[in-house]
């Protein structure tokens, strides 16, 4: 398997893909006119992806975390993907936590790669807990694909534990 390291910044209309594996020549083969492969593909309209939702120790930045402790401060973190847009789209994102929207906000943005974040910060309570980013969540934008706007991380914070000895006797 074979890919890019860098993203494409997806952009509306007829595309062509060409992979050519041994474009050099540097390795000797017995026929070199089947080393390309080629697919056309097409975007016809605006597609929103919320990639993954996580926590982190900084607004913005910091340390990702995956299982805060009880008074622990996280700040709920999502990256996400617009693809296809030929402007810039006002995409509305909120954080959920449990059930409740902890967070809400807007950016208009085009084609490309982003990560939006909570400016406040929450402080971890014990028990089971669910993150959800929900991306164009006022359904503003018409898209190819309405059903992936959405990360959710499921977590749980657990009481430190500490045992003390007290006396022998």
């Amino acid at each position: 398997t074979s890919w890019c390291p860098g993203g494409w910044g997806v952009t509306a209309g007829t595309h062509t893909l060409e992979w050519d594996m041994n474009y050099t020549n540097a390795v000797p083969e017995i026929s070199y006119t089947n080393d390309q492969v080629q697919g056309v593909f097409t975007v016809t309209g605006v597609d929103i992806v919320a990639q993954r939702a996580y926590m982190r120790t900084a607004a913005g930045s910091g340390t990702e975390v995956s299982a805060p402790s009880v008074g622990q401060t996280v700040y709920f973190t999502v990256d996400w993907q617009i693809a296809g847009a030929s402007n810039a789209v006002a995409v509305t994102d909120r954080a959920v936590l449990d059930g409740t929207t902890f967070c809400s906000g807007s950016n208009t943005l085009g084609n490309g790669n982003f990560t939006a974040w909570c400016t406040g910060g929450w402080t971890a309570t014990a028990g089971s807990h669910t993150l959800e980013w929900d991306l164009d969540y006022t359904n503003s934008i018409t898209e190819t694909n309405e059903t992936n706007n959405t990360a959710v991380e499921a977590f749980s914070v657990v009481t430190d534990l500490d045992l003390v000895a007290q006396r022998a006797y």
